[in-house]
């Protein structure tokens, strides 16, 4: 509501004051996802160290989440010190989308990492195009 001409917030009448309400519930948002993956230690040339496929399935119908069933499958490669990733998705609702992603082995068992996601959205517009960088540590 306005006071004159200010806007107030009209949450801030209630603050520290306990209303009475019926009660109400909602659904979460619950998917099945299913993921196979394969692993070669010893990759040679363009063989990849890593694949992987995945199915996710929505089961409710609500905000943020999708019923439309998502597929995907990736590739990792890890050469010397490297590391480089890509993957495939398709769902009907986002349709297709590309990921791209690469990293240095900084010490021991330390690595930095970068990634793009949806990188289709570059020339599809108007999409989110995602950006990741992490440091891990692996024992």
């Amino acid at each position: 509501y306005t006071s004159g001409q200010v806007a107030v917030d009209s949450l801030k009448l209630y603050v520290g004051t306990a209303l009475p309400t019926a009660s109400f519930s909602t659904l979460l948002p619950t998917k099945l996802h299913l993921a196979v993956s394969a692993e070669q230690p010893a990759a040679h040339g363009f063989e990849p160290h890593l694949i992987s496929f995945e199915y996710t399935q929505g089961v409710t119908n609500i905000v943020g989440n999708s019923i439309s069933p998502r597929i995907a499958a990736g590739a990792e490669w890890t050469r010397t010190i490297w590391r480089w990733a890509t993957g495939l998705a398709f769902n009907s609702d986002e349709h297709f989308s590309w990921s791209i992603g690469g990293g240095v082995r900084l010490f021991q068992q330390i690595y930095l990492d970068a990634a793009l996601g949806r990188l289709n959205g570059i020339w599809e517009g108007p999409q989110l195009v995602n950006a990741v960088a992490r440091m891990i540590a692996v024992f």
